[in-house]
Order: structure tokens, then C-alpha cells, then sequence
């Protein structure tokens, strides 16, 4: 049957396309500042289908964060607007005189915004631990004699893809997928700029503080501009991470935020904290589990509280705009795990890959996780062109376009081009990675044409500001010669 679909989406893309359009004359987004830089474009109308501009379309390269584009639209067709992860929290044992003679047991559902009051206020850690605080009270508990289990079995073999770099993974935007996340998966770590002799910035403070990590600094000051130049490296659950590199100069305190490869850890530990603060004291501690014990698999539970996310429109609406690398993969995993399909990273982005075979009948992409960080992932700009085009045909293209992000902020094009008004309808998410700079999303000229643009950009050897100005007067040119 799957076959069949993507025999018939082929054949309904090949006619929705039209090739008979010839690049425009004189357009070329591969000229001046990027003359010598590798450059694929495609650009189409979607209303009609007609193909306005193609350079080197069909030549495969790194799609950075715009593969977020195609991992949040399968999260949305597969798993619904309205679908929320639910975090459980839950008891064994018997309740007698107000004390739990058990445990509680907490399960994560591999929500990647529990903790994140970046992501919603109701994410916030103040938040969740109320909402278990009130669960508790509501049974008469007021004393546990037992431990607080956290449950972090969801995706037990893996919470690093395996392409990702080495100089990404402990950074805040290379945290890994668990089954149970906080606050992130990331932490602070703040250096006081105070030396002025060249030597080593010790550590400040670390907020929060994963328990039993420690953090080794390297870092110096660098020279006037060079900016943010300093990495975590740490491997998953090390109990050590060195930072090396170096942060600008200036006064006060400066922080850059790394990856928690034990989410779970700390969780525990802030929510028993929380509970002994208001009252309630679990007399075991905390223990988490990766591979539940077998007395724990048969025990009873009884439900307590469950925490929802928000709902997946709003989560996907923040993963585009934010670029957050631990959503698109948590979406990733989630749709796999709700088809029964192994979660691994590699594996499930080959799942990412046949989505996108059956919208666009492009078997030329290889993908090796969901959100973009992997160097390895490879995809054409004409791929990408008529993926955008496939989501223009589904009946909720009006509330998806909504989810892109919107073009107010035209990264300097006011400063490039004579006249911005026809960019002020603009959805376009960005990828970025060293040398690669891309742009795919939608584009509404003032005669009310909507285009599908898709520009992957990669070694080039220009600032990205000039890049950037670069590519608004192509999107300029294109308006103009089009109206």
C-alpha cells in the first residue's frame, strides 16, 4: 500500500511542477559575494506549480536546521495538533495514618519541554513540582517511606545520535533525547571576567548544577570581537565535562549553557528537595531507573497526577522559531514509538526520509536524525521545494504556515534592498551550521503569488551579514522580475 501512495504522490507531484519554466535571466543567487560558494536554489510558485529559478537544484547538501521543516510537519500528520506527552506520576504501597508505606514512582513520556519555562510558564519546574505537590496532598500523604523512582526506560539505548560531532554534544544545543528530560537537558555555567593576565577563567557558578558533575575549566579571555568562542566536551553520563575555548572581554559575569546527559538525575533531586521544603519527606531518596526492576514491573500503581504538555501545534510553533534541536528529535522519537518502530536515531530518520519519498516521490535525501545537527544529512534544494509545495495542498496549510517563522525580522535586508514590502509576508526557517547558511519556507509576493523557496548556501568565504543582504536582493530581484 505504502508503495502505491508514494506512486500516486509522485505522479501528483510531477504534474502539481511544471518544468517548463526557465531560470529567470540574469537571477542568480550564486554571484557576487557568493560566486565561489556551493549554492542549490529552488524556487515555485505553489498556486500554479510553474518552477520560477533553480541553481544546481538538484545537487545534494547539508539542509542544517531547515530539515526542522519536514520532522515537524510528520510529527503534526501523524501525531495530531492536539497530541501532549503526559509525564505520570504514580504510588505503590499502601497510604496508612498519612504515611506512604512505598514508593513514588514518576515516568517520563519523553517530553522535551518538562521544566522549560522558556516553552510555556505551566513547563516551569515551580510549576510541575506544584502540580505533583497538590497530587500528593490530595491522598493524605504526608510522609513517604519510601524512595521517589524516576522512570527513565523510554528510550534506554540511545540519547545522542551517533553522527552528531564531538565539539556539539555537551554544548546546550547537543543534548541528547531521554525518555525522561528537564529543564532542557541543559545547565549554565558562569565565569567571572576578571583576570586580565591571560590566564585560566575559573568557574563562578553552575546553574543548575547536575549532581555529581564536575566541570574543569580551560577558558580565556579572547581578543575585542571574537565573541562566544568556548565548548563543553563531556561525554554521556561522564561524571567530568572540561570547557575550552575562549568568551569575550568585558565586566561582570558571563554564562554559556551546556548539555545534561542525566536529566533524569537532577529532576529527582530538585523534586525532593521541593517536597522535604513543603513538608513532605521521601525517607529513601531518590533512584532512577533505566531498566525497571522486575518487583517494580509487577508492583500495583496507583495514578496520582499527570503533567501535559503543551499541545504538539504550540511545541512545534516553538521548535521552528527556536530552532530546538532536543524537540525536533523528542518529535522524532515520539512518532516512531507510537508506530512501534525502533527509536534510534539513525533508524528513525530513515522513517523521516520515507515521509518525505511519499510527499515528494524524491528518493535522493538521506537523513540521520530529525533536527538537522547531524553533518551527515543530505538533501537537494528541489526536494525541499516540493516538500513545501506538498504541505501547501493539506487542508490545515493556513494554521501550519502560522507555525513557520514569520519574516518581521528580515536578518538586515531593510539595509540591502530598495524596497522591503514585498518580504514583509515571508515564513522562512533558517539552518546554520559552520560555513552553511540555508533558507526554506514560504514567500507571498504583492500580487498575492505564494512561493516555495528552498537556498542551501555552504562554503562560503563572506561574513554572514554580507550573505544575508546577499540573499534578500536575490528574494528582491525574484519579486521584481515576477511582477
Amino acid at each position: 500500500m505504502r508503495i502505491l501512495i508514494s506512486f500516486l504522490l509522485l505522479l501528483s507531484n510531477v504534474a502539481g511542477f511544471s518544468q517548463r519554466a526557465a531560470t529567470q535571466p540574469g537571477l542568480k543567487l550564486a554571484s557576487g559575494p557568493l560566486k565561489g560558494a556551493s549554492v542549490g536554489v529552488c524556487v515555485i510558485d505553489l498556486g500554479t506549480g510553474e518552477l520560477l529559478h533553480a541553481e544546481n537544484a538538484d545537487v545534494r547538501m547539508v539542509p542544517a536546521s531547515t530539515l526542522k521543516v519536514i520532522t515537524g510537519r510528520m510529527a503534526l500528520d501523524r501525531l495530531g495538533a492536539d497530541f501532549r506527552f503526559r509525564t505520570t506520576l504514580a504510588y505503590t504501597g499502601q497510604i496508612e495514618a498519612g504515611i506512604l508505606k512505598g514508593d513514588l514512582v514518576w515516568s517520563g513520556d519523553g517530553d522535551p519541554t518538562l521544566g522549560n519555562e522558556k516553552v510555556a510558564s505551566g513547563c516551569a519546574p515551580s510549576s510541575v513540582f506544584a502540580g505533583i505537590l497538590e497530587g500528593i496532598r490530595s491522598f493524605g500523604i504526608s510522609e513517604i517511606h519510601g524512595k521517589l523512582i524516576i522512570v527513565d526506560t523510554l528510550y534506554c539505548e540511545e540519547d545522542v545520535p551517533r553522527s552528531w560531532l564531538w565539539e556539539d554534544i555537551s554544548n546546550y544545543y547537543g543534548a541528547g533525547v531521554h525518555g525522561f528530560n528537564f529543564m532542557g537537558n541543559r545547565y549554565g555555567i558562569t565565569f567571572a571576567r576578571s583576570r586580565e593576565d591571560g590566564g585560566i577563567i575559573p568557574v563562578e557558578e553552575i546553574r543548575p548544577h547536575p549532581p555529581g558533575l564536575q566541570v574543569i575549566s580551560k577558558v580565556r579571555i579572547g581578543p575585542e570581537g571574537s565573541g562566544d568562542q568556548a565548548y563543553v566536551f563531556g561525554g554521556p553520563f561522564a561524571d567530568k565535562q572540561v570547557v575550552r575555548g575562549t568568551i569575550p572581554p568585558g565586566k561582570g559575569r558571563f554564562t554559556i549553557y551546556a548539555a545534561n546527559h542525566d536529566p533524569a538525575t537532577l529532576a529527582g533531586e530538585m523534586l525532593v528537595g521541593f517536597l522535604l521544603e513543603n513538608g513532605i519527606e521521601v525517607t529513601a531518596g531518590y533512584h532512577v531507573f533505566r531498566e525497571l526492576p522486575p518487583d517494580i514491573q509487577n508492583s500495583g500503581l496507583t495514578g496520582m497526577h499527570t503533567h501535559e504538555s503543551p499541545a504538539l501545534g504550540e511545541m512545534i510553533s516553538w521548535m521552528l522559531s527556536k530552532s530546538d534541536n532536543l524537540v525536533a528529535e523528542a518529535l522524532l522519537k515520539k512518532c516512531m514509538q507510537m508506530e512501534g518502530i525502533n527509536t534510534r536515531t539513525d533508524i528513525a530518520a530513515k522513517e523521516l526520509g520515507t515521509y518525505l519519498v511519499e510527499h515528494t516521490g524524491d528518493h535522493s535525501a538521506s537523513f540521520f536524525d530529525g533536527s538537522g545537527l547531524s553533518p551527515m544529512n543530505r538533501m537537494s534544494a528541489r526536494g525541499m521545494a516540493r516538500f513545501l509545495g506538498s504541505t501547501y495542498r493539506k487542508s490545515d496549510f493556513s494554521s501550519w504556515l502560522d507555525k513557520m517563522p514569520a519574516g518581521n525580522e528580515l536578518f538586515g535586508a531593510a539595509n540591502a534592498i530598495p524596497d522591503i514590502s514585498c518580504l514583509m509576508h515571508t515564513h522562512l526557517k533558517t539552518g546554520s551550521m559552520t560555513n552553511v547558511l540555508n533558507y526554506s519556507g514560504y514567500l507571498r509576493t504583492r500580487d498575492g503569488s505564494l512561493l516555495g523557496i528552498a537556498a542551501f548556501i555552504s562554503d562560503f568565504d563572506c561574513t554572514r551579514n554580507v550573505l544575508r543582504k546577499r540573499f534578500f536582493e536575490f528574494i528582491y530581484q525574484l519579486c521584481t522580475q515576477k511582477e
